[in-house]
């Protein structure tokens, strides 16, 4: 919520209200009178709060209003000044019996009367508390999203976050408090994060829990095997509706091969020296494939591509 709220201070005699709005640390709020344009006071905001000094002093039924930086920009809306921070429930007593003041008029002897109902005079308070609360009552929201970041690691993140006034503060596990939004993990487990915001304590926070299982060893990317692909070779004479085909893996160690449903794993040789290897000639009709390849030296280690063949 990028708008400024004034949430507290909008009281006859008053010469401070407090505005919240999420924006930067250093962000200018900027008080008016809603009716004559004029500035009444300014003030920065600190995590998401601000009391601002206002001047002269408010009055009853005066209507004030908060901006964000300069006039006219990110207000939740205008608030008018009561006369008192007692909440009126919109029923008042007789003001006068026939004449007399109602004072007069029990002191004479007379029977106590029903209260009037008149919220426009005796005007209710926390119609502007309770929107102002509802304004600033949005839960915390956000998405936790889970990336295998490499052999045996998986990362988890903090995504979309809303509902936090001033910025969120976040603690993953029984780590520090802080406002990280990424945690990588190494072992299986269950793992919480709290996200909660800035003008809020912990005990606020809002809890998400998770299980994790590390995936099983796989490629190091940069170091063994990074990638597969086929090769085909269109010239060759194989025999009617075949084709010969090599796989070659880009890698830095030897590799074994594969192509599922039509041989199993096979060593290969260099094709380029800590470069690129590649397995034996095979012939192939067309279709669709799933080819292999794997650290000779760690079989855990293994990539595989889908390829489709075409045009035999």
């Amino acid at each position: 919520m990028i708008q400024a709220v004034i949430t507290s201070g909008f009281i006859a005699g008053r010469s401070s209200v407090s505005v919240t709005a999420d924006v930067a640390n250093g962000t200018v709020i900027r008080i008016y009178d809603d009716e004559t344009k004029l500035q009444i006071g300014s003030g920065v905001i600190a995590s998401g709060t601000v009391s601002v000094a206002v001047s002269p002093a408010l009055y009853s039924g005066q209507r004030i209003i908060a901006y964000v930086t300069s006039f006219g920009n990110q207000t939740y809306g205008a608030i008018e000044v009561v006369e008192s921070d007692t909440e009126f429930t919109g029923w008042k007593e007789p003001v006068t019996v026939d004449g007399d003041s109602y004072t007069d008029y029990l002191a004479s002897g007379g029977d106590a009367l029903p209260e009037i109902y008149a919220p426009e005079e005796k005007r209710n308070i926390s119609r502007d508390k309770d929107s102002i609360d509802q304004v600033l009552d949005i839960p915390i929201t956000f998405r936790l999203r889970q990336v295998e970041t490499m052999a045996g690691t998986v990362q988890v993140i903090l995504e979309d976050i809303q509902g936090a006034i001033g910025g969120f503060k976040t603690k993953f596990d029984a780590d520090a408090d802080g406002a990280g939004t990424t945690k990588t993990y190494s072992s299986n487990g269950s793992y919480q994060v709290k996200v909660w915001g800035a003008n809020q304590t912990i005990a606020d926070a809002i809890l998400k829990t998770y299980n994790l299982v590390m995936p099983a060893s796989s490629v190091v990317f940069g170091a063994n095997v990074i990638d597969l692909a086929a090769k085909v070779d269109w010239g060759a004479s194989v025999g009617a509706g075949l084709k010969a085909i090599i796989l070659v893996a880009h890698s830095t160690v030897a590799c074994e091969f594969q192509i599922d449903g039509l041989f199993n794993w096979e060593a290969g040789v260099w094709e380029q020296a800590g470069l690129a290897f590649r397995s034996n000639i095979k012939t192939i009709s067309a279709g669709t494939y799933t080819i292999r390849a794997r650290n000779a030296a760690i079989p855990a280690q293994t990539i595989s591509r889908d390829i489709k063949l075409t045009g035999f």
